[in-house]
This record gives C-alpha cells, sequence and structure tokens, in this order.
C-alpha cells in the first residue's frame, strides 16, 4: 500500500506527530523514515504542527521545491481539514470489502463491558453495546493501554479471532470451557461477529431503531443501508489514548477496524510481545502449555492462571451469558463441528494489502 506523501504530512498536522502508516495508530518508525528521507529528502519530516511550514515558499515549505514532496502548504482551514478526513474515512470504509470478518470471545467481551456483578442477570448478552466503542474505550484498555503504552487496539486484539475454530480454541484453552459446555453453540457464536446480517455492529443498529432517545426519523433510518455505511464513517466517543485527548475525534470505525484486523492478524503469527501475565485478562486465563503451538498462536494469548481458576473464572461469564451447560444433546446431531473451517466473510484479501492510493 502507497500513501502521498501529502496525506501522511495532513495526519502528521492533526496528531501533531509524524504517524506510521497504513492506520497513522502509532509514531512512524525509523525505516519508514529512512524510506522516506531517501525518496524526499530529509527536510520531507521536518514539524510541520504548531504552526510550522503554514506559509508558502518563504518557508520552505510551500511550492514544489527540487525534492517535489509539496503539493501545497500544510496551512489549511478548519473545513478543509475537516473534508480530508471525511475523505480518509470514506476510503477506509470502502477498504471494509477487501478484509474478512472478526469473531470477538464472548466472555472477554462481557469483561470489557464491566458490568458490575450486582447489576447482571442471566441472558446479560441481550444488552447491546458499539461493538469498536467497547474494544477501543472500554476501562479495562484504557487501563491495560496505560500499563504497557502499546495501541488499545493490541489489547483488543487479544479478544478477537479471524476465524470461529480459533475462537473454539481460545474458550477451550485460555478459558477452560470443555467440549460439553461448548456443544451445540457454534451457531450462536456466529453472533459474535462485529460484521455481518447478524453480526455485533448490526445488533447495535438495530437497538438503535427502537431506542426511546432517538426521534422517529432517526429510528427509521437505524437499519437502512445507509446508516450502516454512517456507522462505519463516523467516529466514536472514546478512543484509549495518553497521546492525544481527542484522538477519537477524527479516527472512523473502519479505520479502526482496519488497525483491529491486522493487529489479530500479526497475533496469529505469534506476534503479541507481553508476558502471559500482563495480557489484557492475564489473571484470568490459563496458561496454554498442553496445546501445540500452532493452537496457541491461534488461541491467544496465554495467561497465567491455572485451569481450574480460568474455569471457575470462564463458567462463571459463560452462564450469566446464558449459554447454559451443554446438556442440549438433541441439538449435537443438527451442527456442525465446531472445529470445521467457515466459509470465509467480507470479501477477500487477507490482510487488505492494496496498491490504491491514499486520498
Amino acid at each position: 500500500m502507497r500513501f502521498n506523501l501529502s496525506t501522511m504530512r495532513k495526519v502528521a498536522a492533526r496528531a501533531r506527530e509524524w504517524r506510521m502508516p497504513p492506520h497513522f495508530r502509532t509514531p512512524i518508525d525509523q525505516p519508514m523514515r529512512e524510506q522516506i528521507a531517501r525518496k524526499f529528502g530529509t527536510r520531507a519530516l521536518m514539524p510541520v504542527w504548531d504552526g510550522l511550514g503554514s506559509s508558502g515558499g518563504g518557508s520552505g515549505y510551500g511550492g514544489g521545491g527540487a525534492d517535489g514532496y509539496l503539493e501545497a502548504s500544510i496551512g489549511s482551514s478548519s473545513s478543509q481539514d475537516r473534508t480530508f478526513f471525511e475523505r480518509l474515512a470514506e476510503w477506509e470504509a470502502r477498504r471494509l470489502s477487501d478484509v474478512h470478518n472478526l469473531y470477538v470471545c464472548p466472555i472477554c467481551l462481557l469483561w470489557l463491558k464491566s458490568l458490575k456483578p450486582e447489576t447482571e442477570t442471566e441472558g446479560v448478552e441481550a444488552s447491546v453495546y458499539d461493538p469498536l466503542s467497547v474494544l477501543y474505550g472500554s476501562r479495562s484498555i484504557f487501563a491495560w493501554h496505560q500499563r504497557h503504552g502499546l495501541p488499545p487496539e493490541v489489547g483488543a486484539a487479544q479478544c478477537c479471532f479471524r476465524k470461529q475454530s480459533d475462537l473454539n480454541l481460545h474458550l477451550r484453552h485460555g478459558h477452560c470451557l470443555t467440549p460439553k459446555v461448548m456443544r451445540g453453540t457454534r451457531e450462536r457464536l456466529g453472533a459474535y461477529q462485529i460484521r455481518g446480517g447478524d453480526g455485533l455492529v448490526h445488533k447495535y443498529l438495530s437497538s438503535l431503531a427502537t431506542s426511546t432517545t432517538l426521534s422517529e426519523s432517526q429510528r427509521r433510518r437505524a437499519m437502512s443501508d445507509g446508516h450502516v455505511r454512517g456507522y462505519w464513517v463516523s467516529t466514536i466517543t472514546d478512543v484509549a489514548s495518553t497521546v492525544d485527548a481527542d484522538e477519537a475525534g477524527w479516527f472512523s470505525r473502519a479505520a479502526l477496524y482496519l488497525a483491529l484486523y491486522d493487529e489479530v492478524e500479526a497475533q496469529s503469527r505469534g506476534a503479541l510481545i507481553v508476558q502471559a501475565d500482563e495480557a489484557l485478562f492475564g489473571q484470568r486465563l490459563a496458561t496454554t502449555s498442553g496445546a501445540s503451538l500452532s493452537e496457541a498462536r491461534r488461541s491467544r494469548p496465554s495467561g497465567a492462571a491455572s485451569v481450574a481458576e480460568a474455569r471457575v473464572f470462564g463458567m462463571d461469564a459463560w452462564r450469566r451469558l446464558g449459554f447454559g451447560g451443554g446438556d442440549d444433546d438433541d441439538l449435537k446431531n443438527f451442527m456442525a463441528n465446531d472445529d470445521e473451517e467457515e466459509e470465509e466473510e467480507g470479501g477477500g484479501g487477507g490482510g487488505g494489502e492494496m496498491s490504491h492510493m491514499c486520498p
């Protein structure tokens, strides 16, 4: 994927630092700095925030220059800045068709919601939340982000999986659920996909359609295609960040999903760098010592709890979610094997690599 340097400059001006493409969620790394310097010259990465370089050619930033790395000055009105990020959000929303769906662990999702035990009841999954708001802005994610200094998607990705078979491994090895209690849950776990007609996003939008806090016209729009599109190009209220308190205001939901997707892919290849007891829910997840290396990566993360401890935590959440104890033997002959590879969703492209130019 290639990006115009002007795109990187606009993001840098907003973030007050140079950010790493394609997601612009972390500071630019040294190899990328060197690549830009070789192609555009060392002045290409001079600061473009705090009014630096906001004038024309006299500042050294305006005009084409000998290196040809400037198309226009950085200085722009707030309306122009808003238009740029709106275009960027539209471009990111289109990219969603190039990546697949993600499953969220229902137990981890319940823990992320931070519901108080005294208010929890059976079937608590009926309470609908914006999934990306929970994954990026929950108290657990914010605390983990502050403790480790890693982007919130690194914590959130520990709860997400590319395939349902990977989620099953996580439930078995991480939460220590037995095959008996997981029997007949394939279809219900499928509802914990983020995207899709029965997924978490559509559940959230459906809840808006019946909300008493919205106007009648807003409720009518809540499940239209336009509203779904509006969801992905819009921003969420809170994104865990210690760098930019207003960061939630310029990352679209589509951008956050794409960053999360690539982080899940990376962790599935063994890229999670925290120790077992430092994982997001490391004190509640079991160590995966009994799993193969491949299964351990797919079921990530490995925790520090014993099997007995992890099962107590896992079964308590499983019960509160209303999954039951797996005694529904009548269904077992009608359900596909939980380890079968499910059909891919959301288009091709794996990690979503493209050769398109960013707006």
